[in-house]
């Protein structure tokens, strides 16, 4: 099983950067699609968070990446059932959503501090928060903004996967 969870970081990581390049290079999507996607991705990494926590308590996972993998599938759920209400507020909710997101991994960087390459996550986190930050200021020119920070926002997430994935497959 920790094989399938430390592969599973990576497949992340590289699908997720392929998603922020993918979006920067096509900006013109439709934020319905943006919204599905992004809510598909939030389930599967919330889904993947919870189980590893609740599978490999061995490696001492911090439990805010269980409330991580909450938050996410929640946010994921919510923007399947609601997307008329997602896409009024999207910039909102997901400037929202990176914000918390972006202090979990904070934290799980500092949980993980006793091995190498932990400050890669610090970093990211903090640029991820600087990414929430700018999205509750661009909200009058969301319709710009939000392709451009989904698209670093997906860069970001998916450098926190593959940082993360250099960590954990120290552990096996």
């Amino acid at each position: 099983m920790k094989k399938i969870y430390i592969h599973s970081l990576l497949l992340l990581g590289i699908g997720l950067v392929l998603l922020g390049i993918w979006s920067l290079l096509n900006p013109a999507l439709s934020l319905r699609t943006i919204l599905f996607t992004i809510a598909i991705m939030l389930i599967f990494v919330g889904l993947n968070y919870i189980i590893s926590y609740f599978q490999n308590k061995t490696w001492l996972l911090s439990r805010w990446v269980l409330f991580d993998g909450i938050v996410s599938l929640l946010f994921g759920i919510l923007i399947i059932l609601f997307p008329n209400v997602a896409e009024q507020f999207m910039v909102i909710l997901f400037a929202l959503w990176l914000l918390v997101t972006s202090i979990f991994h904070i934290f799980i960087a500092f949980a993980l501090k006793r091995f190498k390459g932990w400050w890669l996550l610090l970093i990211f986190g903090i640029l991820t928060g600087i990414l929430a930050l700018l999205s509750f200021v661009t909200n009058a020119v969301a319709a710009i903004s939000a392709a451009v920070t989904l698209s670093f926002f997906f860069l970001f997430q998916g450098f926190v996967w593959i940082s993360l994935w250099r960590v954990v497959r120290k552990l096996v």
